[in-house]
C-alpha cells in the first residue's frame, strides 16, 4: 500500500554519524536525471582509463572499470553524489578538515557521499 502524501516543502533527513540534511522534495525527474548522469560519467571514465592504458599510461591505483559490475558500483557512487548535489539545501553535523562547520558545496557534498554508509542511507531515505 502507498500513501500519496509526498512532501511539497523541503524537509530534514537524519543520517548516520549525527548528520542531518535539509533537502528539496524528491521528484522522479530529479532521481532519473541523477541516475543517468552517474551511469554516463562512469562509462566515460571507464573509456578514458581504457584509452590511457592503450597508449601506455599508468592506471595503477585507479578503480578497475573493465567490467560492467565495477562500472555499476562506480556509477552508484556518482549517482549518490549527483542526487545529493541536486537535493541538499543545508546540513548539520558536517565539519571541514579543520573541524569547522562545512559549507554546502559541490566538493563537500561529493566528499560526504564518499563516507561508507552515508551515501547508502541518503539514497535509501531520500
Amino acid at each position: 500500500m502507498i500513501r500519496l502524501c509526498l512532501p511539497k516543502e523541503p524537509y530534514w533527513l537524519d543520517l548516520p554519524f549525527g548528520v542531518r540534511l535539509h533537502v528539496r522534495p524528491l521528484t522522479t525527474a530529479t532521481y532519473e536525471a541523477a541516475r543517468i548522469k552517474g551511469w554516463r560519467k562512469a562509462r566515460a571514465v571507464a573509456r578514458e582509463f581504457a584509452d590511457l592504458k592503450a597508449v601506455g599510461g599508468d592506471i595503477s591505483g585507479l578503480p578497475d572499470l573493465r567490467d560492467d559490475d565495477a562500472v555499476a558500483g562506480f556509477s552508484q557512487l556518482l549517482f549518490a553524489q549527483s542526487l545529493a548535489r541536486a537535493a541538499i539545501l543545508d546540513w548539520e553535523g558536517v565539519l571541514d578538515a579543520e573541524g569547522d562547520p562545512a559549507a554546502v558545496s559541490d566538493t563537500h557534498v561529493a566528499d560526504l557521499m564518499l563516507i561508507q554508509g552515508v551515501a547508502e542511507a541518503f539514497v535509501g531515505l531520500y
